[in-house]
């Protein structure tokens, strides 16, 4: 009962014609299984999945806990997320099976939320928003990107949980732990950007803890696909909270602007309070980081090195992580 997707990215700098994910397959074939689909011959691929609650809600749509019950199901409990995104026009469609097919290009690596299905949910306005899927949807259709569950929550959570806490050394994380998700969100950076993709938007709100406690790096919604022969972009996008200064400046941009996320993360754990990460660090009062070790302050300041050209590479950082965490 399912099918494929090919990803038509109209606007993207490469375009992979070839590559293909679970779920739908989105050219006007996809319309003929759709209206399959809805006239009941074929069981619905939401089906398969049995909402619990919502986990929460955003610019993008809606986020589910949900069951699964498919036929190949392995356990008794097999739980997942699946994030709802309403789209009515051609360009939001792009953009979610964009997302998509980035998400399918990291399937199996280490520290990055996986991936496991795609596809348009059938509803009883299907049917109407097929009629004029080639143009402007105004029934609408709900694009369902299914992703693992990580019962942690996420490094947002740790932040608050320790800006509640009573001021003193206890609040403090231990550095290694620190470093130990740090070396996690750099190994998920190596892998993202060895299959020539951008996150552009690594914040603690997007970096999730699974049921061990280990990093998966999720939420791709802005990621970006590169063309093998150029590694750098323009396009302005991001928080504006966690992104890197030559993307602020509306300058080309590659691989560094992950790693200046990756630096606001580490020090918002350190300090563990949501911190304006833009300010320059000689600006950050000294007496806030005393109580780490120096080479993890180093690390620091490598990561939110201004100069992008400067800032630490993925491979340097885990290096110097795996030094200090062997030591």
């Amino acid at each position: 009962t399912r099918g494929t997707f090919v990803v038509r990215r109209e606007a993207e700098e490469s375009v992979d014609q070839s590559r293909i994910v679970k779920g739908v397959e989105v050219t006007r074939s996809s319309i003929d299984w759709l209206k399959v689909a809805n006239a009941g011959v074929v069981k619905p691929p939401q089906e398969r999945y049995k909402i619990l609650k919502r986990l929460g809600s955003g610019a993008f749509g809606n986020a589910f806990l949900a069951e699964y019950h498919g036929a190949d199901k392995k356990g008794e409990s097999e739980m997942y997320v699946i994030k709802k995104i309403p789209v009515k026009t051609l360009s939001e469609v792009n953009d979610t099976l964009v997302e998509a097919n980035n998400l399918s290009r990291l399937r199996g690596k280490k520290y990055i939320c996986e991936f496991k299905e795609a596809f348009f949910e059938s509803t009883a306005n299907t049917r109407e928003s097929l009629k004029s899927f080639l143009g402007s949807m105004d029934a609408g259709l709900n694009f369902c990107i299914v992703m693992e569950y990580c019962p942690q929550g996420t490094l947002l959570d740790v932040i608050k949980a320790g800006a509640n806490e009573r001021k003193g050394e206890s609040r403090n994380l231990p550095p290694l732990k620190i470093i130990r998700w740090v070396w996690q969100i750099a190994q998920a950076l190596k892998s993202i950007h060895n299959a020539k993709l951008l996150h552009r938007d690594l914040k603690p709100s997007n970096v999730f803890l699974d049921q061990d406690g280990n990093i998966k790096v999720g939420d791709f919604g802005i990621s970006k696909s590169l063309n093998r022969s150029n590694s750098l972009t323009r396009t302005f996008v991001g928080t504006k909270l966690y992104m890197a200064p030559e993307v602020a400046k509306h300058k080309p941009y590659g691989s560094a602007c992950d790693v200046w996320g990756l630096g606001c993360i580490m020090l918002e754990l350190m300090l563990k309070n949501d911190v304006n990460s833009r300010v320059s660090l000689d600006k950050i009062d000294p007496k806030l980081l005393k109580h780490y070790p120096q080479p993890v302050v180093d690390l620091l300041f490598g990561l939110l090195e201004a100069d992008d050209e400067k800032r630490l590479g993925v491979d340097k950082v885990i290096s110097m992580a795996d030094f200090m965490l062997a030591g």
